[in-house]
């Protein structure tokens, strides 16, 4: 798993002939129109591999593009309208009950974060974030991630590490004040992008938002162990420290689903959509 971005897809083919990948997101990689990602790379489901999904034991993952908001030359309001498409296409049937039985974790990879708390990127701290509403207001992708129940979703970008409290549209939705992260009523959102970066790490505010339950700059890695299929377990481990775990959780779903049905006490008003363009 490769599940930050394809920022250095352009490096020595020797390296990419002796690594094995799936979960490679494409970002930052605009300069030659993605060709180094598209022609080293074959990932399931599309022809350009830019969007994707595949199932690893209890977990089915969903492999999104939120560059498709930011590089309009590379593919304009198709793009945008045909990926908004499939991935609402995609997550309806991942949330099927027959499908949630079978692979009962539904886990999102994409490259910009929805949110961050980091000083220097500014686009994820706003109301206006593309990736969370959309071009103009439309085809915004975090009600998708609310309404088909997805219980992870992790980013890269952001030279750093942060876990989130459950959240939607800014908003904490914790399953209890002693366990947020029990019976969640909101995705559960983790930046993980600490492995290491020529232009350094991507430092933090000094307040941070609500929603922000812990983050560092520290470089290492995200691990995650599926248990069974109400056990989801998280750690952030420490290259720094030789491996140390610097922060871990327990992700426990007794019920997978769409939150708006599971917890219809906390469904919020549907946001307006913009008139920019139609589906």
């Amino acid at each position: 798993m490769f599940p930050i971005d394809a920022h250095y897809s352009d490096f020595p083919q020797k390296f990419w002939n002796s690594t094995q990948f799936r979960g490679l997101v494409t970002g930052d990689v605009d300069v030659r129109n993605y060709t180094n990602y598209k022609v080293r790379f074959d990932m399931p489901g599309t022809d350009d591999n830019l969007w994707y999904s595949f199932k690893v034991g209890p977990i089915h993952f969903v492999v999104i593009s939120t560059e498709v908001y930011f590089f309009l030359l590379y593919g304009g309001l198709e793009a945008i309208y045909s990926h908004y498409k499939w991935l609402d296409d995609t997550l309806r049937q991942a949330n099927l009950p027959q499908n949630r039985a079978k692979w009962p974790w539904v886990i999102t990879l994409g490259h910009r974060p929805m949110y961050c708390s980091n000083a220097a990127l500014r686009y994820c701290r706003l109301d206006s974030n593309p990736v969370r509403v959309g071009l103009l207001r439309s085809y915004g992708l975090e009600d998708l991630l609310y309404e088909h129940g997805v219980d992870v979703a992790f980013w890269g970008h952001n030279h750093c590490y942060e876990r989130l409290f459950p959240t939607y549209d800014g908003k904490v939705f914790n399953g209890s004040y002693e366990n947020p992260y029990r019976n969640p009523k909101a995705p559960i959102h983790i930046t993980s992008g600490a492995a290491g970066n020529q232009e350094g790490s991507s430092n933090f505010r000094g307040v941070r938002q609500p929603w922000s339950a812990f983050g560092t700059t520290e470089k290492g890695y995200t691990r995650l162990v599926p248990y069974n299929k109400t056990h989801l377990f998280v750690q952030q481990v420490s290259a720094e420290k030789a491996g140390k775990i610097i922060d871990s959780l327990f992700i426990v779903k007794e019920k997978h689903g769409s939150y708006a049905k599971l917890f219809p006490e906390t469904r919020q008003k549907k946001r307006k959509r913009g008139r920019f363009f139609k589906l």
